[in-house]
């Protein structure tokens, strides 16, 4: 008996669904007639009270700061006002898909119904308050006498006028807040903060500049690292909480910026002499690697962070790795001085070398000493995973051929596959298992495993929040607004 009550129930929902999916199809998109912002199909309104209400809300449109769609239906048979309103918002994506900035007004006749559908980013503009007093105000008393023209006109000039309002408000917001910027400039304590900060990143930056090979920064306490780091942060938190010195909020992102800049002064000189020490005395092609791998991003971090310590450091690092690579050297079996081979380097190397070469798994640095014929061939690993070593003949000669994703990562745990090999040296057959990390939160996988950001508050239905009947701009509503009985 239940598992057919189920049945019914969904029967039920798929009907209503179907309907309201009808009605949304039977409410033309003014847009895709005449580009208007009126939809208006039982012509309640008077032409020339569209063409003002169209002049109107093309200027909010232009001045980006609402993309409004006025709707007038005669009925909607049993649907629900507010549902329809807002799956017709979100089928015509209305408002700009980044500010979403949408709104929806839709009049019913048969239910003496009205509906204000609000996008995301009109919320703190246009709040239910506001929205209420609109209706109850200016549209419900020409509604009730039947004068639809008055009610939409005097409706659209009303949301146009909070605009108005609201700049007003923000401009004035804005200048109280440059007067009080200019009288705390003048305040002392703002003053002696700002020498307190200055005087703080020149300490820093020279510890930075001159910490001692043994990494004293990597061996101080964590409170005394947390301090260094985040210090300047501190000092403006501290100046906002217990003094009347109003911050500006740019200069705290600038200082955020300065404490991760010198977060990565650190952090690049400590994993060198961390790749340094780590392989002492394991060749110098081993001592590359290691010292390469250890500072592999840190030419991102040096655009995002371009401070002067940061690039000293990043620059001797690359010195350095020219200088273990590059540099000649001397070898037991040569009485003089061993140098790169830059010319005829095929002759000096065997076809399986010249294969792993072309292959992409080695390269290969060919040194022979100046005195005699003595020839060393050092090889370099490259990253990634498309060639890989081959067990049973010894070779980076291994070409992956498929990549298996047996998990999917998420953002609760890691994923996990296998690549399929086949060696062109030796044609061995085998795998190698690989893991895949957390997602961020935020995101998920597409079937194609392709990485999409979700969007709060979107609808599942096939309408979504995209523009998909007309030129509106694409944005979306989280089922904001309100609504009045007339």
């Amino acid at each position: 008996m239940k598992k057919y009550f189920s049945l019914l129930l969904l029967l039920v929902s798929l009907s209503f669904t179907g309907y309201a999916a009808s009605v949304l199809d039977s409410i033309p998109n003014p847009k895709t007639q005449g580009n208007s912002y009126v939809s208006d199909a039982a012509a309640f309104l008077r032409p020339e009270t569209i063409h003002k209400t169209d002049s109107i809300l093309a200027q909010l449109n232009r001045e980006k700061k609402a993309q409004v769609a006025v709707v007038l239906v005669s009925s909607i048979g049993r649907a629900v006002p507010k549902d329809i309103a807002t799956q017709l918002f979100r089928k015509w994506g209305l408002g700009d898909q980044v500010t979403n900035n949408g709104l929806l007004i839709l009049l019913v006749k048969d239910q003496r119904r009205i509906e204000f559908e609000i996008g995301y980013g009109l919320e703190g503009i246009l709040p239910d308050i506001i929205t209420q007093r609109i209706q109850q105000e200016v549209m419900i008393p020409a509604l009730k006498t039947g004068n639809y023209d008055a009610a939409v006109l005097e409706g659209v000039v009303r949301i146009a006028a909070t605009f108005t309002e609201y700049d007003q408000q923000v401009a004035s917001a804005g200048a109280e807040s440059d007067n009080a910027g200019a009288a705390d400039q003048q305040d002392p304590r703002l003053i002696f903060v700002i020498l307190l900060l200055v005087v703080y990143l020149i300490a820093i930056s020279f510890y930075a500049a001159f910490t001692p090979k043994k990494g004293m920064f990597k061996q101080s306490p964590l409170l005394l690292r947390l301090f260094m780091i985040f210090g300047p942060m501190l000092l403006v938190v501290l100046l906002a909480a217990f003094s009347p010195v109003k911050i500006n909020y740019w200069v705290v992102l600038l200082l955020i910026y300065l404490c991760w800049a010198i977060y990565y002064s650190y952090n690049i000189p400590v994993r060198q002499r961390k790749g340094i020490k780590k392989t002492s005395g394991t060749g110098r092609n081993k001592s590359y690697e290691a010292l390469r791998d250890a500072t592999t991003d840190d030419g991102i971090y040096v655009l995002l962070f371009p401070f002067p310590v940061l690039l000293f450091h990043y620059l001797s690092v690359r010195n350095q790795l020219s200088a273990i690579r590059y540099a000649p050297f001397k070898a037991d079996q040569c009485k003089g001085v061993m140098w790169l081979v830059k010319k005829d380097r095929n002759a000096l190397l065997s076809e399986t070398e010249q294969l792993e070469e072309k292959l992409g798994g080695l390269t290969y640095d060919i040194w022979q000493c100046d005195q005699n014929d003595f020839v060393v061939k050092l090889p370099y690993t490259e990253a990634g995973d498309k060639v890989c070593f081959c067990k049973k003949c010894k070779n980076y000669t291994a070409v992956r051929v498929k990549r298996t994703v047996e998990i999917k990562a998420s953002t609760r745990h890691a994923g996990s596959g296998y690549n399929d090999y086949v060696c062109r040296n030796c044609a061995a057959v085998f795998n190698q298992d690989f893991t895949l990390a957390k997602k961020l939160s935020g995101t998920f996988t597409t079937n194609n495993g392709s990485n999409s950001r979700s969007s709060s508050g979107s609808s599942s239905s096939g309408s979504g929040s995209s523009s998909s009947g007309g030129s509106w701009g694409g944005g979306s509503s989280g089922g904001a607004g309100s609504g009045s009985n007339w």
